[in-house]
């Protein structure tokens, strides 16, 4: 019965509904085996905290990525009230904190009352345990720390090291990516050809330098150099053809006359 109405909602809505659907099944499970602490996220924080992503990041985020903020905010909601419940607001950092912010309020009314004073100290306390951003942190690092610490430590052999490490070894390195100097003939034909052919000849052999082979031919928009580029990038400038060619070729030669598609 609620899975069929949580089946209907995620079809009419289905960010929310995904959201809130992962939450009631979520809760069901858990009533069913023990219960953990229950937390409010109103609408107010969700949006503070996609004000701040998207003030951080230059643009809004998008569907994965605010269902990734708001399943971090519950988790720090939840690790927040646990640290509650395990009184870390008693530790000396938060401590500092709250002392801090009471002197910059009590010091801006000197002739107050004992009582005033005391009830301002009540209230600031109050307030910034409820909402004070800086507080919040340390004490949801804390409680994670904590957690942490509870957990048995976890034994990796050598062997379960390297296979992991061959299993995603695309995890682990990047493609090769290769410089190149080129020169460049805007004109087909086998003059042309057969000119290139000839600069070719003479730079492998030593016979003239790059520079000067680079002023009998004709420029290239972007420069005789192209530096660091994978096979791919290379293909998405110059074509299939001439990336083929500059994968083969050894360092310090030079290729037979290649067709690529700007000449």
């Amino acid at each position: 019965m609620v899975l069929g109405q949580i089946t209907r909602l995620i079809t009419r809505a289905p960010l929310k509904s995904m959201l809130t659907a992962g939450l009631v099944v979520f809760c069901l499970d858990r009533l069913l085996l023990d219960p953990l602490p229950s937390v409010h996220i109103s609408q107010d924080l969700v949006d503070q905290h996609i004000a701040a992503w998207t003030l951080q990041a230059g643009r809004a985020p998008n569907v994965d990525q605010l269902a990734a903020l708001i399943e971090q905010l519950i988790i720090g909601q939840v690790l927040l009230k646990e640290a509650f419940r395990y009184e870390l607001q008693t530790l000396p950092p938060v401590q500092r904190r709250l002392d801090r912010l009471i002197a910059m309020a009590v010091s801006t009314d000197s002739e107050m009352s004992f009582l005033m004073q005391s009830a301002l100290v009540d209230q600031i306390t109050r307030q910034a345990l409820l909402s004070d951003l800086v507080i919040h942190n340390f004490m949801m690092n804390a409680m994670r720390a904590l957690l942490e610490k509870s957990l048995p430590p976890v034994a990796i052999s050598q062997v379960e090291i390297e296979e992991y490490y061959h299993q995603n070894s695309d995890l682990f390195s990047s493609p090769e990516r290769r410089s190149i100097k080129h020169l460049f003939k805007a004109e087909h034909g086998a003059k042309s050809a057969l000119e290139i052919d000839e600069l070719r000849v003479k730079l492998n052999n030593g016979l003239i330098s790059s520079d000067e082979a680079f002023k009998s031919t004709d420029l290239f928009y972007s420069g005789a150099l192209v530096s660091g580029k994978t096979h791919l990038e290379i293909i998405a400038l110059f074509g299939n053809q001439f990336a083929q060619s500059v994968s083969k070729l050894e360092a310090r030669q030079w290729s037979q006359p290649i067709t690529s598609v700007y000449g």
